[in-house]
């Protein structure tokens, strides 16, 4: 039965690589929160990373719907520079984009870029199933998944891991929630000029 033996191996390589994926990401959440805030020396541009990362999750998700939306009053690309580490924030974007494209029917999020006060502010909004309010204060929290969840594939530590990369940063995350209407990301970090 060599369909058999094909399904059952294509099944145990698909585990492999989410165990691989998990256990990446629990080092990778290990590794920040051990090393806390950084001393960062690279200016990078939010907007470069946030279109890098888009182009990445739709090779393999082209039925997300990713909008990043610059207002034209933003006129110096300095305002959105911010001093960090490019694959940190990668991984800290992609996986808001990933959850909110995976909890909303649409598959769709938009992402609006501003600045004020000397830092850039990047907000996440989706209009998926939300989070429930007494489920929100325990998201950062290593392995916790809201009961609503259960049926999309995670593992908990996407949030946690995100909530790390921004602390390092500098940086605030503070998410709001309305069951069956939405859920938005609001991240605040320190601008490099």
């Amino acid at each position: 039965h060599p369909d058999e033996y094909k399904k059952t191996i294509s099944s145990v390589l698909d585990d492999i690589k989410h165990l691989t994926d998990i256990s990446n990401r629990l080092l990778l959440l290990a590794r920040t929160s051990a090393e806390g805030p950084a001393n960062y020396s690279s200016n990078i541009r939010i907007d470069d990373i946030l279109w890098q990362t888009r182009e990445e999750i739709l090779k393999f998700n082209n039925s997300y719907n990713i909008t990043i939306k610059i207002p034209e009053s933003i006129t110096d690309s300095d305002c959105m520079l911010v001093t960090g580490d490019e694959s940190l924030l990668k991984v800290a974007f992609s996986n808001i984009i990933d959850n909110a494209c995976k909890y909303s029917a649409d598959k769709s999020v938009e992402i609006k870029i501003g600045s004020s006060n000397h830092n850039v502010e990047i907000v996440f909004e989706d209009h998926g199933s939300g989070i429930p309010k007494d489920e929100l204060p325990h998201i950062f929290e290593p392995f916790y998944r809201a009961a609503n969840s259960k049926s999309v594939p995670g593992s908990g530590i996407g949030l946690p891991l995100v909530n790390q990369i921004i602390k390092n940063h500098n940086g605030k995350i503070n998410i709001i929630s309305k069951q069956n209407i939405g859920t938005q990301v609001f991240i605040t970090l320190p601008s490099a000029v």
